[in-house]
């Protein structure tokens, strides 16, 4: 990056709450490309979409970026960003910030999700990685609750791509499905070399907290996926965790290892083990725990392995899936 360091506030942007900013931000972004662009404490509001990239973007504490109904974020090259708080609105389509062919470097990324639309069903997410590479760490909350609402999708030819110290919380949402997922549905490439570590998930569905795992009838690639002392929560039903390769690729396609996973069950259903595991090539499962609050918990509820509710035809059996010290 070059020195060049501007703030929002020299082209024009009020952080008022109310002035639509979008105009200024986006002469402070092309003034500053290359360099750093500060956001001062103040709640700015935009009303069209901001293109940024190429550019280290630093939220001050107190600085918030709402962006309204008609308006979004949108990346133009590698992209930086830090502290940043946003308060996504927009409802023209399903994901509210997508991100794709970039690297990305975002440091304690915070969002608030209150879309509130689609009443068809279709998964609203707020925040959508596709073919990126690099980090993410921080905090998205789905406000929304009666729809499906992913507070993160990391879908199609990922790599290289850290997620540390990460909360993606859901739980307010009343709608049948919808978690955090880490999946692959496109055959024309591969997802590779992710790791999640230190890091929670919460749902309110009947979906896991969070899902790893490749699309029906493809031969989407998933393989070195870590995840590492993470804590996932479903308020509703016993999903808290799953591995889940619906296309039963061969083991050099299908890889995940996981270690230190704790699952808090609240309300244990029939059929929705705390743990859930399909069809699992090559996994490799460690000091992993199922917790369950409501008393009723029994090893065959804590822990599924041929897809009970999946139908048929069968599953393969659960010694593909290797388990070490899990209770």
């Amino acid at each position: 990056l070059k020195d060049r360091v501007g703030s929002v506030l020299d082209y024009g942007a009020k952080g008022d709450g109310v002035t639509d900013d979008a105009t200024a931000i986006q002469a402070a972004i092309d003034s500053n490309e290359g360099g750093t662009l500060i956001m001062p404490p103040g709640t700015y509001r935009i009303h069209s979409t901001i293109y940024y990239g190429n550019i280290r973007w630093i939220f001050e504490e107190g600085a918030k970026l709402y962006v309204d109904v008609d308006g979004a974020w949108s990346t133009k090259g590698s992209s930086s960003l830090k502290n940043s708080h946003a308060i996504l609105s927009k409802s023209s389509d399903t994901v509210n910030y997508s991100i794709s062919n970039t690297l990305i470097d975002f440091i304690n990324f915070t969002a608030d999700f209150d879309k509130q639309t689609d009443a068809a069903g279709n998964p609203q997410f707020s925040l959508c990685l596709e073919n990126t590479s690099g980090y993410l760490s921080g905090r998205i909350t789905t406000i929304a609750t009666a729809y499906i609402a992913n507070p993160l999708d990391v879908r199609n030819a990922n790599s290289n791509l850290i997620i540390e110290n990460f909360v993606g919380d859901n739980s307010a949402c009343t709608y049948t499905a919808g978690g955090t997922w880490i999946r692959n549905l496109d055959t024309s490439n591969e997802s590779y070399n992710i790791t999640i570590r230190n890091c929670e998930f919460k749902t309110g569905t009947n979906d896991e907290a969070l899902a790893i795992f490749t699309a029906n009838g493809t031969d989407a690639i998933l393989r070195a996926v870590r995840v590492t002392n993470v804590n996932c929560y479903n308020l509703v039903t016993g999903r808290c965790f799953g591995v889940l390769n619906n296309n039963r690729v061969d083991f050099d396609r299908f890889n995940v290892v996981v270690d230190g996973v704790k699952g808090y069950s609240e309300n244990l259903v029939a059929n929705y083990p705390v743990f859930k595991f399909i069809s699992g090539n090559n996994v490799k499962v460690s000091n992993c725990t199922a917790l369950i609050t409501d008393g009723v918990a029994t090893a065959s509820a804590a822990w599924g392995f041929k897809g009970e509710t999946y139908g048929s035809p069968a599953w393969p059996d659960r010694d593909l899936t290797t388990l070490v010290n899990c209770t």
